[in-house]
């Protein structure tokens, strides 16, 4: 499988333009036999801002903490992701969501960029002394881990555990929770815990988004358990969509040696790099889903009240209407921004650390690796967000150039 390959899409076709918002069977996943299932960003953009166009997951049923430790875990775990903000009814969701912003903000990240830079030029330092890097496991994932880690506070201790847990609560991305087990409660539970625990120490300087957390407590606008909920869901988001998407990118641009020697002499902007990687994904293999509460006027025809409604960001990414040559892989690229998080009311709260960390690890690369070698050694796997992803991308040590 090569780059170009990567991402690409294989369960949602494409609709033709005359019949992009008619009901279509798609079966499994969990879906309603006849949905709508779209294709076009520009009905994307409309559906994900209307407020008639709602994710509406069931809350977990609470359960009897009970005596036994476990039963204790299990409903513990069940209350805080009742608290999630992904599913919340519209006056909750835009309360939570509001909070999570406001800890991820544009300002809050800003004052991390100079050390996230720095630990990724830590990271790559650690090349020669093993021989090389597999980019994926040794520098993408740790990066963008532990950037988030930081900010919300919680000790290099503690972080192999919670990146324990947050994998057996990834299957809740792939649709919302329909079909997660017990583990994802237990998990939830024992990362709850971590979190909290940590909130109740004191805080390192560099913890911004936890002491905004936890100062929404205090001044009323969350609880301390939905303040918990929420990181929680931000952790698990984090660790798995802005890793894929780093490592994708990589990927691409190990393939393209034009481009990547075009970003060394300064002649093609960083930003470009991102926006394209992330068009193409993942995390674009992720499918959102909502239900039309009303009547929806979308660009193409009206979807009905009480239809459900499937958004695979994949094909959306690459709607040829708004994308000309949508699988190329083309930084200079003009036209509209991609989708890859969300739109509208549901723009996803983290987008600003996940464009600073993907910026961070790609300048710092870039500084250091003169050209891919002709040897890297390129392995594909399915994703837990659906579709494909990079599973080792490794060069030599003799490869990068660290001062």
């Amino acid at each position: 499988m090569t780059g170009a390959e990567l991402g690409r899409p294989g369960d949602f076709p494409p609709a033709a333009a005359d019949d992009r918002l008619k009901p279509r069977r798609i079966g499994g996943s969990g879906l309603a036999a006849d949905a709508v299932v779209v294709s076009s960003l520009a009905d994307t953009r409309f559906i994900l801002s209307s407020p008639d166009a709602r994710f509406t997951r069931e809350p977990p049923a609470q359960a009897t903490a009970g005596g036994n430790p476990l039963e204790s875990a299990f409903a513990r775990g069940r209350a805080l992701t009742g608290l999630w903000m992904w599913g919340s009814p519209p006056e909750t969701h835009q309360r939570l969501r509001k909070a999570a912003a406001a800890a991820l903000g544009a300002g809050v990240v800003a004052g991390r960029r100079h050390a996230i830079r720095d630990h990724a030029t830590a990271l790559l330092a650690a090349a020669d002394e093993k021989g090389g890097i597999d980019l994926v496991e040794e520098y993408a994932r740790p990066l963008i881990r532990d950037a988030l880690f930081d900010l919300v506070g919680i000790s290099p201790a503690d972080r192999s555990r919670i990146e324990a847990h947050l994998q057996a609560m990834a299957e809740f991305l792939k649709g919302g929770g329909a079909d997660i087990g017990p583990s994802h409660y237990f998990a939830v539970a024992a990362t709850g815990q971590l979190v909290a625990e940590a909130w109740r120490g004191s805080l390192p300087p560099e913890a911004s988004a936890g002491r905004l957390l936890v100062a929404a407590v205090e001044r009323g606008e969350l609880s301390f358990d939905e303040a918990v909920a929420q990181a929680a869901l931000l952790l698990l988001g984090n660790s798995y969509t802005t890793a894929d998407a780093l490592c994708g990118l990589l990927a691409r641009l190990s393939e393209r040696p034009d481009l990547w020697a075009a970003a060394r002499r300064g002649e093609l902007a960083i930003e470009a790099l991102v926006e394209e990687g992330l068009r193409l994904g993942p995390p674009t293999h992720m499918v959102l889903l909502r239900r039309a509460t009303s009547d929806l006027a979308c660009p193409s025809g009206t979807i009905a009240a009480g239809t459900e409604i499937v958004l695979p960001l994949t094909r959306i990414n690459r709607d040829p209407a708004a994308f000309p040559d949508p699988e190329r892989f083309d930084p200079a690229r003009p036209g509209p921004r991609h989708v890859a998080f969300g739109a509208g009311r549901h723009l996803c709260p983290g987008l600003h650390l996940a464009r600073a960390t993907l910026r961070a690890g790609l300048e710092a690369l870039l500084q250091v690796l003169p050209r891919w070698p002709d040897d890297v050694d390129r392995r594909y796997g399915a994703s837990v967000l659906g579709g494909t992803s990079v599973t080792a991308l490794r060069v030599g040590a003799e490869a990068i150039r660290c001062p």
